[in-house]
């Protein structure tokens, strides 16, 4: 069972972003939380739960991300831990061999470190290619 999700998104996602399995909303079907399975000559390919096996053809320019959340970080395996000294900062830790660290100011602002440098992350997609670059490939759960 999936969640369906009615807030279009107005920002879209530039396909360069994209890698096969990352979370997206397609506003062009129902916005609902889609994964990439194909991404071919300008077209992206998009599976959902109950529909595995029949893509559908999605318009690279109608993809929008899916804003990242505490809750989603939770969901997927992300320890919540607060930091020591604040009231409403916390780092979210998942561990897979490697060690992926979020912080999160006020609980909301998300952004980790790699390669001495920091970086924002504002969504789903966003969070599994950060990943995937450090080597820890999750399957992510919406």
């Amino acid at each position: 069972m999936h969640e369906v999700f009615v807030k279009k998104q107005e920002t879209m996602i530039p396909t360069k972003e994209l890698m096969l399995g990352n979370w997206v909303y397609n506003n062009d079907v129902q916005c609902i939380p889609m994964t990439v399975t194909l991404i071919e000559d300008g077209h992206v390919y998009l599976d959902f739960p109950g529909n595995e096996g029949d893509p559908v053809d999605g318009d690279a320019d109608k993809l929008a991300p899916i804003p990242l959340t505490a809750d989603l970080l939770v969901r997927n395996g992300f320890q919540k831990r607060k930091i020591l000294g604040y009231d409403n900062h916390f780092s979210y830790e998942y561990y897979q061999g490697t060690r992926f660290v979020i912080t999160a100011l006020f609980d909301c602002e998300f952004s980790t470190i790699i390669n001495d440098k920091a970086r924002r992350i504002n969504n789903v997609h966003q969070l599994q290619n950060l990943m995937l670059i450090v080597g820890i490939d999750i399957n992510f759960k919406m």
